[in-house]
């Protein structure tokens, strides 16, 4: 195989996704050509800078999601606990409107009473 070949063979072979007949015939050919060694150690070193890369900057969004999510755990408590508040005087300001309602209608009853007595 020529080097042209051998070099798009690389990052495959460096993945471990090609056959194993290729990956035998591009071992053989590494082993004897100093160009595509070198190649392929400088895509080994190249693909465990980019999977460092990958991890650390996963590991920091990890971070950044986990502190987003904590702060949106913080905002939904407080969110949660005002609309309870909410609610609650709703429901409390209802019951004093029903109060004054039944009051109102209990004195207009007893006025009306009193006037059909006078009468």
């Amino acid at each position: 195989m020529t080097c042209e070949i051998i070099r798009d063979l690389i990052p495959m072979y460096i993945d471990k996704t090609v056959s194993d007949e290729t990956n035998a015939a591009v071992k053989t050919h590494i082993d004897e050509c100093e160009d595509c060694r070198k190649y392929c150690e400088a895509c080994r070193r190249a693909e465990k800078k980019a999977s460092e890369f990958s991890k650390k900057s996963l590991e920091k969004t990890l971070k950044d999601v986990g502190a987003d999510i904590s702060q949106l755990d913080q905002q939904y408590a407080l969110l949660s606990r005002k609309l309870k508040l909410r609610k609650i005087r709703q429901t409390i300001i209802s019951i004093f409107v029903l109060l004054g309602m039944a009051v109102y209608v209990t004195l207009d009853i007893i006025n009306t009473v009193k006037r059909k007595e006078k009468n």
